[in-house]
């Protein structure tokens, strides 16, 4: 039976359990930032900090859903999804 979000409780003649799921740090990602970047090791533009060569390089499309952004790596060819929010952040 679930009390609340993140809040599970079990229940039977001998007593009860509890059971509350761990909150879940995510960082946010932006294709423009390299630390939040999904880019291949390998990558010659994994490190690259200039905006102007990032809006080159990265393709950024709609995503499935509505809610993220599908972005692909011109050199390395890898691609990662991007939740909308990163572009109101900053």
């Amino acid at each position: 039976m679930s009390l609340e979000r993140g809040h599970w409780q079990r229940v039977c003649a001998c007593g009860s359990e509890d059971h509350y799921e761990r909150v879940a740090n995510r960082a946010r990602l932006d294709p423009l930032d390299p630390t939040t970047s999904r880019h291949l090791p390998q990558c010659v533009f994994a490190t690259t900090t200039d905006p102007a060569v990032l809006r080159v390089l990265l393709k950024v499309r709609d995503g499935m859903g509505g809610e993220y952004w599908w972005v692909e790596c011109g050199a390395c060819e890898a691609g990662w999804q991007v939740p909308q929010y990163a572009a109101s952040v900053g």
